[in-house]
């Protein structure tokens, strides 16, 4: 078994967030140890790893680093400036830099192995919530339709919504309704971390063990 210290994950995320929660639950299923290290946004994630922050990178105690965001509006450019940023100053004397995207680059023994996986699915525009819409549990489909007609009607009254923008929105309603408190608790019951869906993740963090 890995020590927990030895892996990390810098996600977008607050210390309580859908995604930390979600990653945490899948590493847990999955009997993988990781620290996670929520970073609020892409913003927050690039400043980090920019200003190396962490002794701990240059100390021995890391031996892999994921990085796992969203695609948003372009896939390609967010992994363009994700490796800009770690091939900065001395870090590819001292990481293993990624060359492809859901592939942990582990080239070079005495080096940090680095690997980055962008929401939903390292290929298609989107964000955690739109991997997770199809994975939900929901009884009733009746439900999804109602959030998909909503949704639909805003469309129909604002000039600029993104595909990305939808799919949050559809899915922070269906876990949201009817009780907006339990809003991070309905998402941890309604995801299905069996789905098929999930598979393409779960190989890339099985990929440290």
């Amino acid at each position: 078994m890995m020590n927990i210290e030895r892996n990390i994950i810098i996600t977008e995320s607050t210390e309580t967030g859908i995604d930390k929660k979600f990653l945490n639950n899948l590493c847990k299923q999955l009997n993988l140890k990781f620290s996670i290290f929520p970073k609020n946004n892409i913003e927050g994630v690039l400043s980090y790893l920019e200003g190396k922050k962490t002794a701990e990178i240059y100390n021995g105690s890391i031996n892999n680093i994921l990085i796992i965001v969203d695609a948003d509006k372009n896939p390609k450019k967010r992994f363009q400036d994700i490796v800009k940023i770690i091939k900065k100053d001395n870090f590819s004397t001292n990481y293993n830099i990624p060359q492809t995207l859901g592939v942990v680059n582990k080239k070079e023994e005495n080096k940090i192995n680095i690997g980055v996986f962008l929401f939903p699915n390292n290929k298609d525009t989107g964000s955690l919530e739109t991997l997770l819409y199809d994975n939900l549990n929901i009884k009733s489909k009746n439900k999804k339709e109602c959030a998909e007609d909503y949704i639909q009607c805003i469309q129909n009254k604002e000039s600029e919504m993104t595909e990305n923008n939808i799919s949050k929105a559809k899915f922070r309603i269906l876990n949201a309704t009817p009780n907006p408190d339990r809003y991070i608790k309905n998402v941890d019951e309604s995801i299905d971390y069996n789905s098929d869906n999930l598979n393409t993740l779960k190989d890339f963090l099985k990929q440290i063990e």
